[in-house]
């Protein structure tokens, strides 16, 4: 049974969620003789009565089966009747009356079994007799053939019927009631209405009757007579797919799986009580839903008086929420900040040595002196790492390539280890390559460099860079493509990573005038908070945050607070509705802004996916959900 259990948990289903389809509308007329108005409101019941009809297949799994293993699947076929209530969007009843039939075989580690033909009792190639071991068919001292079962067993060969040519053909009916559970509707916690796709559970309770055939698989005949059946429950449920493709009609795809307390429904007895029975029912179906539609309300006549303009009072749509800047900022705990200077000295041809007064070398090494001075004028800078890293221009051997690369970078590392005094440990190699990406970005933006659309067309269709090579070398214009480009991309690059402290509230105030990069964010609107956000020197320490750190979480809110109350809602939505991980407060000034905007299912889908709730925003909730159920 073990091929059975595998396939009864392999049983799935795909859930689906789906959104809204049905929504309330109203008509209104005049009459002609008279200036009258009248409503009607066509409404569909969220509770109903329905029958439906499926047809299914049963898939029997007992001491036989009907998916046995080293033989092919059996699907039966049968049909079902059910008719059923549906108190609420949540709940059903179903009654369900059905007839199938099927074949089950044995799989193959049961061929070497036997059937009783007198008593269709499993007997086995092995027992116990005695406290002896004996494995079947067996002939003992008397010359007498033994199969069985601990003690039971067959008297003649001939009483057996091997189970490799044995078939049960079986026939049953059952009546069933389910409760059904509509699994959709626990994941809506608004006003709920039927949706295109809805998935149903459906535990319930099982009568059935089965009768079983034992017959020959290769002649159609009987070998013995199955095991006398009862009446028998079970317990069980389906798992049911609904489409509802019409307000009146839904197809459903359903997946009944079901225990039975009968242990033998193939008609075969069995000393192994290990062999529990189910019946597998896959089917498609249909399900007609009447009565739904609830009955126009008679005409309400409203006299109006004629002469008289009347004003009609809409329903607010545009919602005012309440809305607050940050008044509260946790610093971090360490600042971790990087540096990186692009280095393009000139190089003797095929060597890695530094030669200072080698065309514009000069020059480039006082740019690396005064960048190394103004890194360690800084008192406050921890160095934690110094990262080296070296380019090469794509032509020539790729082995010879990385060897200059890596011995140029080498080279700017002893002359920055030299020039710094910084422990030799924080330095390290990083990437050493050829600078594809390079000649790529430069003939993108410069039009005017030779046989630049062929390279472009090159680099673009073959990824093998070596073939890439020996084709530009064929270029009319490749001697002129290595003086113009090829020259600039050998370059090498260091990166110093170094840490800040987090300055104290006076100290960053301080600083804010001076050196306000050396400042975090967080510290910036520290500085803004304790000034207050609308003094003068609140709003000039919001307008360096706002210029530094345009892309913060702090800057985008106060730019959308600000956008608020100048009621440029646009500008917060061009601000905010790109951020993909959007903290509580963003998603907060969000949602006020789609409220104004009357976008007020935005704006609640937005507030309960706030984390930290505070009063303010549980007040919204409350005032949109109030809005939208009106």
């Amino acid at each position: 049974m073990v091929h059975v259990k595998k396939t009864l948990t392999g049983i799935c289903l795909s859930f689906a969620m789906v959104t809204p389809i049905m929504a309330q509308t109203s008509v209104q007329e005049q009459a002609k003789t008279q200036e009258q108005a009248v409503n009607y409101s066509q409404k569909v019941k969220k509770h109903f009565w329905y029958l439906g009809a499926k047809y299914f297949t049963p898939m029997y799994f007992n001491n036989l089966s009907s998916i046995p293993s080293g033989d092919k699947p059996h699907f039966g076929y049968g049909g079902m009747l059910n008719v059923g209530y549906q108190f609420s969007p949540l709940f059903s009843l179903d009654l369900n009356v059905g007839y199938g039939k099927n074949k089950l075989r044995p799989s193959s580690y049961q061929y070497n079994f036997q059937l009783g033909r007198e008593d269709a009792f499993t007997y086995y190639p092995y027992t116990l007799i005695d406290a002896d071991e004996y494995f079947y068919p067996y002939r003992n001292n008397d010359d007498e053939i033994l199969i069985g079962y601990r003690g039971k067993r067959l008297e003649n060969e001939s009483d057996g019927f091997p189970f490799s040519r044995l078939e049960s053909r079986v026939k049953h009916w059952q009546v069933n009631l389910n409760v059904g559970i509509n699994l959709t509707r626990l994941f809506y916690v608004n006003r709920y209405s039927e949706k295109p796709v809805e998935l149903w559970a459906k535990p319930g309770f099982y009568l059935s009757g089965f009768k079983a055939k034992l017959v020959d698989r290769e002649t159609g005949n009987e070998v013995a007579h199955a095991e006398r059946q009862k009446l028998t429950w079970g317990l069980g449920g389906d798992l049911a797919l609904r489409f509802n493709v019409h307000r009146s009609w839904s197809i459903e795809l359903g997946n009944n799986v079901i225990w039975q307390h009968n242990r033998s429904v193939d008609g075969i007895a069995s000393a192994k009580m290990g062999y529990d029975a189910f019946v597998w029912e896959p089917s498609l179906g249909v399900i007609y839903k009447f009565r739904r539609k609830v009955k126009p309300a008679m005409p309400v006549l409203t006299p109006v008086a004629p002469p008289a303009p009347v004003d009609v009072v809409k329903e607010p749509t545009l919602v005012d929420l309440e809305y607050a800047p940050l008044l509260s900022i946790e610093l971090p705990v360490k600042k971790e900040r990087s540096h990186t200077l692009a280095i393009r000295l000139t190089y003797p041809l095929n060597k890695t040595n530094i030669v200072p007064t080698l065309h514009k070398n000069g020059l480039e090494l006082a740019r690396i002196n005064k960048d190394i001075a103004e890194l360690k004028a800084h008192p406050d800078y921890k160095v934690t790492g110094v990262r080296i890293e070296g380019f090469a221009s794509p032509e020539g051997p790729y082995d010879n390539n990385m060897r200059l690369a890596e011995g140029r970078a080498r080279s700017i590392m002893e002359y920055v280890s030299g020039k710094t005094g910084w422990n030799r440990g924080l330095f390290a190699l990083g990437r050493m390559e050829e600078n594809w990406q390079g000649l790529q970005d430069t003939l993108k933006v410069d039009a005017s460099l030779p046989a630049r659309d062929e390279a472009l067309r090159m680099l673009n269709e073959e990824t093998n860079k070596e073939v890439v090579k020996q084709n530009l070398k064929k270029l009319k214009d490749y001697s002129s493509l290595i003086a113009k480009v090829y020259t600039y991309l050998r370059l090498s690059a260091y990166t110093v990573d170094y840490e800040l402290p987090v300055y104290p509230l006076q100290q960053a105030k301080e600083i804010i005038l001076k050196d306000p990069k050396n400042l975090n964010p967080e510290e910036i609107y520290a500085v803004a908070l304790d000034y207050g956000l609308d003094s003068d020197k609140g709003i000039e320490a919001l307008n360096i945050l706002q210029k530094l750190y345009p892309d913060s979480e702090l800057a985008r809110c106060y730019m959308a607070v600000k956008s608020l109350n100048n009621n440029a809602l646009n500008d917060v939505v061009a601000k905010l509705e790109p951020v993909m991980v959007k903290s509580d407060k963003e998603k907060e000034l969000l949602a006020t802004a789609y409220a104004k905007q009357g976008k007020l299912k935005e704006a609640f889908e937005l507030l309960i996916k706030v984390q930290k709730p505070n009063d303010m925003t549980r007040n919204n909730i409350k005032r949109l959900s109030e809005y939208i159920n009106k």
